[in-house]
């Protein structure tokens, strides 16, 4: 069971009841947070990419940002996550990994997460490390201005990458999802 998944379903909830005013998932959100607190941490106190695993998920950079709110930016508990995604998964040149055991197309670092990471140092006011990778991202960027998913540059798992290519083309570029969060950090960092 994968937290970032889990605080995904509890944004799904807030959004439900944010749209539709009558509805009220109190009840489930509370579980869900209780269920990730007992369950969902890992041995050094952060918040764990699956129950029972010690190892982090760059998607659970999506916890703490915002239309999430399963934590605040600068909870403790979120700053211990972030400090771990950074030390196991913060890519040479600013992507972010999705985790250390991936192999998909290699493992390589993703111009999403890397955005998402950059959003969320938005939001607890360190614009210049925000910037950096969004630089980052923008020298990935094709020709024609378009984003990928992720980059070949530094990959966990090269031996990897080939397979993914014969089983499924190139990496996705350009990539809508990637090109929102560039968006999204862009507007941040003018306001």
């Amino acid at each position: 069971m994968h937290v970032s998944t889990l605080a995904a379903i509890f944004a799904g909830l807030n959004a439900a009841e944010y749209l539709v005013p009558r509805l009220n998932f109190s009840a489930v959100k509370d579980a869900i947070q209780k269920f990730i607190f007992a369950q969902g941490i890992t041995p050094g106190y952060e918040l764990a990419k699956a129950v029972g695993l010690d190892m982090v998920d760059a998607n659970l950079l999506l916890a703490a940002l915002p239309d999430f709110g399963l934590l605040k930016p600068d909870d403790p508990l979120m700053q211990r996550t972030i400090a771990r995604i950074e030390r196991d998964l913060l890519a040479q040149g600013h992507g972010v990994h999705r985790h250390r055991a991936d192999t998909y197309y290699g493992g390589g670092a993703w111009v999403l997460l890397g955005l998402w990471l950059a959003w969320y140092y938005t939001q607890i006011g360190q614009p210049e490390r925000a910037q950096e990778i969004l630089g980052w991202a923008e020298a990935h960027a094709d020709a024609d201005g378009n984003l990928p998913e992720q980059v070949k540059d530094v990959m966990f798992a090269p031996d990897f990458y080939e397979p993914w290519v014969q089983k499924r083309g190139e990496i996705a570029q350009p990539l809508l999802w990637t090109h929102a969060k560039y968006l999204l950090v862009r507007n941040a960092l003018a306001t």
